[in-house]
């Protein structure tokens, strides 16, 4: 069911959209984690694999290799992300195409995996060898033949972004969900065709039903169409909302609005250490839907949203999100290791008696490669708290601690995002999924007596 709320509470400023998947990944050990992890322990991803179809068989075996590691993620059976068509079988390379008039699906590809400036694969993901691209395009070129017989192969599995997730793995009861749907209805949300750039944006509000006392203890994303759903993120108010209705809402909100929780691609299923809870204390809840819908295809809907495990049993901690980023991104054309950065100052700092870092969800979008945040100590020396190496924007779980951080009074918090922009055009910061953004989505505790309004430090 949807719940209903109060009306919709805030001026909105165009300042900020964080886009994040916090979804905190779980294992079965004494003291769950607080974000992806091995089984063992072991900091890694916990994206499984599926087996690549039956049209993909008749395919030559070096064929399915590349389509299955760079392709079918999205471009698959199921189509994930906004990717407009299926890649998995010669009849689909042999189709028309539906954004060039007169020219086949196959014609395209051979454009678009030449193209230096909009490449497929997408900058988002790991880049396609060059021996790779030669293999595609000479199958193309000699017009896709099928696999011989004596052409035998181990079939390469496909990435699966959502294996393991959503409210079904959960160990734990779910007591509340939260869903978009349409207006004074339990129907699916109908999503428009239009939008600028193909991206539309709309907030769900909701009076909150959680108990007071309530922490969240685990929590699962709710994927209903895969197909167009560019991320979700909830907020908590602590003002009552101005309508029943959901509402388009291009920006953050501003004033006392709080990140609760998220998902984007790569993001799993969430479960707190046992020791800590999400902190669930707001008048209004508001979740946030971004869509993506490039082919302007009419009549799609959706149910995404998440579903939470929530407790009266107070945990010893209640912890919340605080967001450090900057929004001062200008990336020129055609430009290499261009460097975004910003430094909290004391007085921006949350709250004057410390606090523990239990996690790090750094977030960029197409052009970013490697993230960093850190605390810098009052004496100087610093303390890495979230680092990302080799950036991709489809697998954006958070960074799990081995050790939670501790942040005292007198050090600050910085953020420091670098990009690549292979375009013709200057790139800022924005909301739209060909912008840029950089943001780290702490998951901190004590946060009961930090103001929802002190929540964020962000450089403009």
């Amino acid at each position: 069911m949807r719940y209903n709320s109060l009306p919709r509470p805030f001026d909105y400023a165009l300042v900020l959209l964080a886009v994040f998947a916090l979804i905190l990944s779980a294992c079965g050990d004494e003291q769950p984690p607080v974000s992806g992890m091995d089984a063992d322990g072991g900091a890694g991803r916990s994206n499984g694999e599926r087996p690549i179809p039956a049209s993909m068989l008749e395919l030559p075996c070096e064929v399915q290799r590349v389509l299955a590691t760079h392709c079918a993620t999205c471009h698959g059976e199921e189509l994930f992300g906004g990717a407009p068509l299926s890649l998995v079988a010669d009849m689909d390379f042999r189709a028309l195409s539906t954004s060039h008039e007169g020219q086949t699906v196959a014609e395209r590809v051979r454009v678009r995996v030449q193209d230096s400036a909009l490449p497929m694969p997408p900058v988002t993901q790991p880049e396609m060898p060059i021996e790779d691209r030669d293999i595609l395009l000479r199958w193309l070129d000699e017009d896709q033949p099928r696999r011989s017989d004596d052409d035998l192969c181990d079939p390469t599995p496909i990435r699966d972004l959502a294996s393991g997730v959503g409210p079904n793995f959960l160990e734990c009861e779910v007591t509340h969900r939260f869903v978009a749907s349409a207006p004074d209805s339990d129907a699916p949300f109908p999503i428009e065709a239009g939008g600028e750039n193909a991206n539309s944006y709309w907030c769900f509000p909701f009076e909150n039903p959680f108990p007071d006392g309530s922490q969240a203890t685990a929590w699962a994303p709710i994927i209903d169409n895969s197909e167009v759903l560019h991320h979700w993120l909830l907020w908590g108010s602590n003002r009552d909302a101005h309508s029943t209705e959901p509402f388009p809402c291009a920006a953050l909100p501003t004033g006392d609005a709080a990140f609760v929780s998220g998902w984007a691609p790569g993001g799993q299923n969430a479960v707190m250490p046992q020791d800590v809870g999400l902190d669930l204390q707001y008048k209004t809840l508001y979740l946030q839907l971004h869509y993506w819908n490039p082919e302007q295809v009419e009549g799609l809907t959706d149910q995404s949203g998440v579903a939470f495990c929530a407790t009266q049993n107070t945990r010893e901690h209640s912890a919340g999100i605080l967001t450090v980023g900057t929004l001062d991104i200008d990336l020129p054309a055609r430009s290499r290791d261009t460097t975004a950065s910003f430094e909290c100052e004391d007085w921006q700092m949350p709250t004057q008696d410390g606090f523990t870092v239990l996690s790090s969800g750094p977030h960029m979008h197409q052009l970013g490669r490697r993230f960093l945040s850190e605390v810098i100590r009052a004496d100087g020396s610093r303390d890495p708290i979230g680092r990302v190496d080799s950036w991709n924007f489809d697998d954006q779980t958070p960074v799990r601690l081995d050790h939670p951080i501790e942040v005292f009074p007198g050090d600050r918090l910085g953020v420091q995002c670098t990009y690549d922009n292979p375009l013709d055009h200057r790139v800022r910061f924005g909301e739209g999924t060909d912008d840029e953004m950089c943001f780290d989505f702490m998951l901190v505790y004590p946060v009961n007596d930090i103001p929802l309004s002190r929540r964020r430090c962000i450089g403009l």
